[in-house]
């Protein structure tokens, strides 16, 4: 039921001789163990060969019981066996936010000492082939994930560019200076039309698990907020900021994760994606 997925990514703003470069994703693992000490799981990402991984959130419980803490062991020990392979970037998601606040704090001191680029809010450059990537790790209030089974929550939230401003600012001009493409991890896709026209040109998001259920030609079916059909459900999107030309293209990518948390998945397998960087044609 573990899947491996590739996408090839061309953006705009790469120098023609750029060599490319995959990024391994990771997301909503949910403290989830494949094979003894995560065998599994390193084993695949091993196999892409990947230059930077990153994680978009949920990858740990937040509750006391001992298969939580069984869980964020067992991550911890997977982040020690990722960052042997290449730099690796985390951003929080829903269930991260959920833990008392001196509990996360705590929880990515943790993180952070295994060699892993914990991004709460946060920028770091990683740089590939002479070129600046600006990767952003967001990390949004609960309310913003409208779950009516959980609280706090508000079915009328909506993330804008002015909410991606007042948290980093602005984005640095891909190809301006040593400055490629920015990379923004952000665990909930819904708001992709504010992360593009912010000016993200990758955005790598996960939460929706797929859809949950899968129908043929139809997609996922549920999304954690209850949505019937949720537009963003897995996969690869490309979509042009409001107002600008086709050639500003903004892309997204959604993994279907890696667990369940509620109902069962169905025509829905669990995947690892690798999105293959490289300048436009």
């Amino acid at each position: 039921m573990l899947k491996t997925i590739t996408y090839s990514i061309p953006l705009a703003g790469l120098p023609g001789d750029f060599l490319p470069f995959r990024i391994v994703h990771l997301s909503d693992l949910h403290g989830r163990i494949f094979g003894k000490n995560n065998g599994i799981l390193i084993d695949s990402v091993r196999s892409l060969s990947p230059d930077l991984i990153v994680m978009t959130g949920d990858m740990a419980e937040p509750g006391r019981g001992k298969s939580d803490k069984d869980g964020r062991q067992a991550f911890l020990k997977l982040c020690r066996s990722l960052v042997s392979l290449c730099p690796v970037y985390y951003s929080l998601g829903n269930h991260e936010s959920e833990m008392p606040s001196d509990h996360l704090t705590s929880w990515l001191k943790k993180v952070r000492r295994t060699g892993v680029l914990a991004l709460d809010n946060q920028r770091a450059d990683f740089i590939h082939d002479g070129v600046v990537f600006p990767i952003f790790g967001l990390t949004t209030p609960l309310l913003y994930y409208k779950d009516p089974l959980r609280k706090p929550y508000d079915r009328h939230a909506s993330w804008t560019i002015r909410d991606m401003e007042k948290v980093f600012g602005t984005v640095p001009q891909s190809g301006t200076g040593s400055f490629g493409p920015s990379i923004l991890l952000a665990h909930n896709p819904l708001y992709f039309p504010a992360y593009r026209d912010w000016g993200a040109d990758l955005t790598l998001a996960g939460h929706i698990h797929g859809g949950i259920i899968r129908l043929p030609f139809w997609g996922g079916v549920l999304s954690p907020d209850l949505t019937l059909f949720p537009k963003y459900d897995g996969g690869h999107f490309s979509e042009s900021p409001q107002g600008l030309p086709d050639s500003q293209r903004k892309h997204m990518i959604v993994s279907r994760g890696l667990s369940n948390t509620f109902l069962k998945r169905v025509l829905n397998p669990m995947e690892i994606v690798c999105a293959v960087i490289s300048p436009m044609g």
